[in-house]
């Protein structure tokens, strides 16, 4: 049994909350940290959250200028 009841989600959020803290850790722990402590992690926040608006908006203006609606693994470099 997973120690869950039914219909528990296990972090206490929804949608894409419920896997945020999950994500953190991941990145934190790929990049050689064990934990992420306050200022390191609002720094963090900070440049992540920059790089995706960069990289969204880039992968949005190739997307109109080539009529298209939809991006696809190939559009992000």
């Amino acid at each position: 049994m997973s120690g869950y009841d039914e219909g528990d989600m296990g972090l206490g959020e929804e949608g894409v909350k419920h896997h945020g803290g999950l994500l953190r850790y991941l990145l934190a722990a790929h990049g050689g940290m064990k934990w992420v402590l306050g200022p390191v992690y609002k720094e963090m926040c900070a440049v992540l959250k920059a790089f995706l608006e960069n990289m969204v908006q880039d992968i949005r203006r190739m997307l109109e200028y080539s009529d298209r609606k939809t991006g696809i693994k190939p559009h992000i470099k």
